[in-house]
């Protein structure tokens, strides 16, 4: 073998054909100069011959072979490692109870409105105050209808109960002394009325009396002319006496018989007077208690109604200040300024409570809401708090709508679905100590469905690609 310096003479001939390499070159003669060495002889030589000859770098091989480990390595690994398949998607923080909504009861104008968008309401703190002007109204006539109702059922019981009512003070309200006035006349009227039918029943007695004294009187002397007529009549019988006295005798005694029956029947009719003017008394009676029982009645029955009507006017006075409800924030206030006009039941102030638990609800997009299953891991970045600085949330999906939402994007629909997540931790890192989750607070949720190979990225676009090129569209 040839030293690796040494190079013979045919090598070194600049000759064009190719072949020379090939062949077969005869032995140098013997020669007593020295022999040139390979790095010598190629100083003299082409640069194309200089490369040829030119041994290989040792890092050149190396480098490919580290070139080939590494893509060997990267399809191994690609085909091995796995990584997280996140869906992303905007959201807020949510209370798990429903908002409280502040309306008010009547159509009225708005004198103040206190209440900001974001501003945190404790329990009782005044959110807005309302024109009392038609709710005071109906309050004060309708207290001045009840009391005069309340004067009207206390005097007709007294009627009813048949006892004195008492004058008014010097203090009495208007209704008290017209109800006193009342009383008087109508106890005045009664008694005039009865004092009338007592007058007639006297008078029927006194009639009946004198009756019965004329009765009395008329059947002693019709007894003596009996008696009379039986003395005449005997004495006629014997011819002791004359026929004409018997005749006249008999028809005295007829005349006074014929008084008595006419008393007695004069009796009955001034009994039957005298029983119908009783019942008439009674009947009146009867009639003014009954009367006195249904006014007091209806009184009572209009008492309660309009009773009833002044605790409501009362309430709705009472709302014409509007309290918050609970410990919460403002999440909305209606467009509504100082002096304009509120509808009944209209919305005007959202509040979300501060102490329930909170919840995050996030928009899915339509595409991705086939991958999303309920108990899949959520982490949730916060948009007011950097989560490189204070980390983030842990959650779990709780409930996916069952129906897609839309909204206008760019002159076009888009739809998306709705999902809650339940928050598994609330605490962020290095925040003050009075640091709490606020309702509305917008955030932006990662759920974690799944693991994918990586390789999956190459491999997946090559094989649509393949699908989907060599055929008719």
């Amino acid at each position: 073998m040839r030293a690796a310096d040494e190079i013979t003479p045919a090598e070194t001939t600049g000759t064009a054909d190719p072949a020379v390499g090939d062949a077969k070159v005869a032995p140098p003669p013997s020669s007593t100069l020295p022999v040139p060495t390979r790095k010598e002889l190629l100083e003299f030589q082409p640069d194309a011959v200089v490369l040829e000859h030119r041994s290989l770098p040792g890092g050149a091989r190396w480098t490919l072979y580290a070139i080939l480990s590494l893509i060997t390595s990267v399809i191994l690994w690609a085909s091995l490692a796995e990584v997280d398949r996140i869906i992303t998607g905007p959201g807020k923080l949510i209370t798990t109870a429903a908002t409280v909504v502040v309306q008010p009861l009547t159509t009225s104008v708005i004198r103040t409105l206190d209440a900001r968008v974001g501003r945190i309401v404790d329990a009782g703190q005044v959110l807005a105050t309302l024109d009392p002007t038609f709710s005071k109204s109906d309050v004060v006539r309708l207290k001045e209808r009840f009391h005069g109702l309340t004067h009207a059922v206390d005097r007709l019981h007294k009627e009813l109960d048949n006892d004195p009512l008492p004058p008014p003070g010097p203090d009495a309200s208007q209704a008290q002394s017209i109800e006193y006035q009342i009383y008087t006349r109508r106890q005045s009227q009664y008694r005039s009325k009865i004092a009338a039918f007592d007058n007639n029943i006297q008078r029927l007695i006194a009639k009946l009396e004198t009756n019965h004294h004329h009765k009395e009187g008329y059947k002693e002397r019709v007894a003596v002319l009996k008696d009379i007529e039986a003395m005449y009549e005997k004495m006629t019988r014997a011819r002791q006496g004359s026929n004409l006295k018997l005749l006249m005798a008999r028809e005295h005694r007829m005349e006074n018989q014929t008084e008595l029956t006419r008393l007695d029947r004069e009796r009955k009719e001034i009994l039957h007077e005298l029983a119908t003017e009783r019942a008439n008394r009674e009947a009146f009676i009867a009639q003014w208690m009954q009367e006195i029982g249904a006014k007091l009645s209806e009184q009572r029955l209009e008492k309660i109604s309009v009773e009833e009507q002044l605790r409501k006017a009362q309430r709705l006075n009472s709302l014409v200040t509007l309290h918050s409800p609970v410990d919460a924030v403002v999440l909305d206030v209606a467009k509504r300024s100082v002096g304009s006009v509120i509808r009944e039941a209209e919305t005007l102030i959202t509040l979300v409570p501060v102490d329930v638990p909170l919840e995050a609800e996030v928009e899915i997009s339509s595409k991705d809401i086939g991958r999303i299953r309920i108990g899949d891991s959520v982490r949730i970045k916060l948009d007011p708090f950097q989560y490189q600085r204070h980390g983030t949330l842990k959650g779990r999906v709780r409930t996916v709508s069952g129906d897609a939402f839309t909204r206008e994007v760019l002159g076009r629909e888009e739809a998306f679905f709705r999902a809650k997540i339940t928050l598994l931790t609330t605490r962020l890192e290095d925040v003050p100590d009075d640091f709490r989750l606020l309702p509305g607070m917008t955030l932006t949720s990662e759920i974690n469905i799944g693991k994918r190979k990586v390789i999956s990225y190459f491999l997946y676009p090559v094989i649509r690609a393949l699908d989907e090129s060599i055929r008719e569209p």
